[in-house]
Formats: structure tokens, C-alpha cells, sequence
């Protein structure tokens, strides 16, 4: 299995086309509230939406290329990636679960995520997303 690294993830997911989009993305990390400020759907890879933190490179990514229909997935099993950088630290996903309420291809995303991280930090997530 050809394995891409958290570098080069992020490198596609800067260079990639963004479209439009209008709602937020709610992290709570240790009891502390986080909401993006500017939302915007991927044009690619397909499933992936990027949310801006402030005016820096702080930023929330939840991307499920494969997955096309609502429903709970496991992150592991599907393939699902989520990232966050806030504050000077960054946390990968290692273990969890995401739920897609709505999912429009490139178009709307409604859904919530619970996930721990590598150093075993307990993040959920909620996120509406729709194309404008």
C-alpha cells in the first residue's frame, strides 16, 4: 500500500483549487472551543474540506475521498484523514470515527467527528459545509 506522508498531504491540499463555500468546522480539543473562520470545499482530491483558524497557517482538514454515502465509517478502515494545527502545535488523527449526515459531492457536507490523536488527546469535531 503506497502510503503518502502528513508533508505531502498538506502540500496537495494547499495547491489544490478551492471552491467556495460558506459554514464552519467546530473543533473542542481539552475543553477549549475552536471555529474556523474561512470554509472552502477541495476540488480535489474529492470529500476534503479545509477550514482557516485566524489569519496564520492554523487549519482544520477532514478528507474521505472514498466515502460517498451518509453514515458512521471508522477512521482506519476508510481511509479517512483528518489534520489540525492551531496554536503552534499540530495533531494527526490516529483512532476514531467520523459521521457524514449529508454528503453532496463537492457541493454539501454536514457531519461530526471523534477522534484521538497520536499523544492520546480526545478532539471532536462538527462540521456543515455547503458550496456557494
Amino acid at each position: 500500500m503506497n502510503t503518502v506522508s502528513t508533508e505531502e498531504k498538506l502540500k496537495r491540499v494547499k495547491s489544490a483549487a478551492k471552491l467556495n463555500a460558506k459554514g464552519s468546522m467546530t473543533i473542542t480539543l481539552n475543553g477549549r472551543t475552536i471555529q474556523t473562520e474561512d470554509v472552502y470545499i477541495l476540488d480535489a482530491p474529492d470529500n476534503s474540506l479545509v477550514g482557516f483558524i485566524g489569519d496564520g497557517d492554523d487549519l482544520a482538514i477532514v478528507q474521505f475521498s472514498t466515502l460517498t454515502e451518509p453514515g458512521a465509517y471508522n477512521l482506519k478502515e476508510h481511509r479517512i484523514w483528518i489534520y489540525l494545527a492551531f496554536d503552534g502545535l499540530i495533531w494527526d488523527a490516529e483512532t476514531g470515527d467520523l459521521t457524514l449526515e449529508v454528503i453532496e459531492l463537492k457541493s454539501k457536507y454536514k457531519g461530526h467527528f471523534d477522534i484521538k490523536t497520536l499523544d492520546h488527546r480526545k478532539v471532536d469535531g462538527v462540521f456543515d459545509v455547503r458550496k456557494v
